[in-house]
C-alpha cells in the first residue's frame, strides 16, 4: 500500500514537473517570440531610416553636383526665365538614384530641385531638396587690351580705351580705362605710329599694374580661368571658324555647332534666335577665326589669330598669342600673354560687350541665407 502511495507521489510529482517545464518553455517561446518581434520591427525601423538617409544624401549630392564646374554648363544661362533648362539622372552606390531639375529663375539666379530615391519597394524612400542659387559674373580687368610679354601694333591698328569713342557703351566719356596694360619693362612696338596715335583712352593710356599681377590673366573676382574652361564648349586643337549665327530645325539657336558664336551682326534680322546667345567657348589648343562674327567669351589654351576681317564681341582669354590682321576688330577684351595688331586691325573697350558676355561666364553659388531646404 506504501509502495502504490509513494509511486503516486512520485508520478505526480513528475506530472508537476512537466507541466512546469511546458510552462516556463511555453514563456520562454513567447519571450522568444516577442524578442524577434521586436527586433525585427526595430531592423525595420532602422532599414526603413537607413534607406530615408540615402535618399536624403542623394539628393542633396545632386543639388551640390549640379552648380560643380565639371556638371555646370555656360549654355544654361543663356535660356530665357522662367523656365527648366536642363534635367539629368544620375545612378549612385547601391540602389541610390538622384534626378535633378535646373530652373532659371531670374537672370542672375537658378533654381536647383533635386530628387533622391533609395531602396526596393516595399522599402523604398524619396527625398526632395532645393538649393536657391545666384550668378557671380567675372570681373574682368580695366584695360582694352593686357599683354604680359609683349604689344606690337602696326599698319595703322589701335586699341582704344575707356572714352574712346564707342557711342553704345556703358561708359560714360571720362571713364578710368586704360587702352593697354603692358609691364613697364616690356616695350610696345608701335612702328610707324606714336603711341598717341595708336593708343586712346580719356585719361590712362597704359597701365604697368594690372600685367604684374599673377591672379590677373587666372582669376576674375569669384571666377577663375579653370571655371570658364570646364563650363564653356570645348573645341579642337588647332581649329578654323568662320563664325556665323546655326539655327535647328525649329528655327532656334543652335548651341552646339562649332562655327554658331552668336549673331552680333543680327545676320538673320533684328529678332535673330542668336541675337541674345553669348557662348562660352574653350580651345584646347590653336584658334583661327577667319572672316564672320561672333559674340561671347573664347577661353583659348594656345594661340588666336582673327584673320581676313574677323569681328568678335566680347572676352578674349588667351594662354599664348593673340594676333589681329587684316582689319580684324575685337569689341571688348582681350588679356593675352602678347599681343599684336597689323594692318588696320583694331580693339576697343566695350563694358556693355563684356558685361554681356561675362553673363554666359557667371558662376552659380549657393545664396547667403535661406539657400537650401528639404522639400519632402
Amino acid at each position: 500500500m506504501q509502495d502504490d502511495l509513494y509511486a503516486h507521489a512520485r508520478r505526480s510529482r513528475r506530472g508537476a514537473t512537466l507541466i512546469l517545464v511546458l510552462i516556463l518553455l511555453a514563456v520562454l517561446g513567447a519571450l522568444a517570440a516577442a524578442s524577434f518581434v521586436a527586433a525585427l520591427h526595430e531592423e525595420r525601423i532602422e532599414s526603413g531610416a537607413l534607406v530615408r538617409a540615402s535618399a536624403f544624401a542623394a539628393a542633396e549630392h545632386a543639388a551640390y553636383t549640379a552648380i560643380a564646374p565639371q556638371q555646370w554648363r555656360a549654355a544654361w544661362t543663356n535660356e530665357p526665365p522662367v523656365r527648366q533648362v536642363s534635367s539629368f539622372t544620375e545612378h549612385l552606390f547601391g540602389s541610390a538614384a538622384a534626378t535633378t531639375q535646373i530652373w532659371m529663375l531670374t537672370t542672375s539666379s537658378a533654381l536647383i530641385l533635386a530628387d533622391g530615391t533609395a531602396g526596393i519597394a516595399p522599402r523604398a524612400a524619396h527625398r526632395r531638396v532645393a538649393l536657391l542659387v545666384s550668378f557671380h559674373r567675372p570681373v574682368m580687368p580695366a584695360a582694352a587690351a593686357v599683354a604680359k610679354n609683349g604689344l606690337s601694333l602696326h599698319g595703322g591698328s589701335s586699341i582704344g580705351g575707356g572714352g574712346a569713342g564707342v557711342l553704345e557703351d556703358c561708359l560714360t566719356p571720362d571713364s578710368d580705362v586704360a587702352a593697354v596694360s603692358v609691364p613697364p619693362q616690356v616695350p610696345i612696338d608701335t612702328g610707324e605710329c606714336t603711341p598717341q596715335g595708336c593708343l586712346r583712352a580719356t585719361r590712362l593710356i597704359r597701365d604697368t599694374v594690372l600685367a604684374l599681377r599673377p591672379e590677373t590673366p587666372e582669376q576674375f573676382g569669384q571666377v577663375d580661368r579653370s571655371f570658364l574652361a570646364s563650363v564653356g564648349r570645348r573645341l579642337a586643337p588647332g581649329i578654323t571658324l568662320s563664325p556665323a549665327p546655326v539655327v535647328d530645325a525649329q528655327n532656334a539657336c543652335d548651341p552646339n555647332a562649332d562655327a554658331n558664336l552668336g549673331d552680333p551682326l543680327r545676320l538673320l534680322g533684328p529678332d535673330s534666335p542668336c541675337g541674345s546667345y553669348f557662348p562660352v567657348i574653350h580651345a584646347t589648343g590653336d584658334l583661327t577665326l577667319s572672316g564672320g562674327a561672333g559674340q561671347g567669351m573664347l577661353v583659348v589654351d594656345g594661340n588666336l589669330s582673327l584673320v581676313a576681317g574677323a569681328r568678335f564681341t566680347g572676352v578674349l582669354l588667351v594662354r599664348g598669342a593673340a594676333r589681329l590682321e587684316a582689319d580684324a576688330r575685337v569689341t571688348g577684351i582681350v588679356v593675352a600673354d602678347r599681343l599684336s595688331l597689323t594692318n588696320a586691325s583694331a580693339i576697343t573697350y566695350s563694358a556693355c560687350a563684356i558685361e554681356s558676355a561675362s553673363h554666359s561666364g557667371a558662376r552659380p553659388f549657393p545664396e547667403t541665407t535661406s539657400s537650401w531646404s528639404e522639400m519632402f
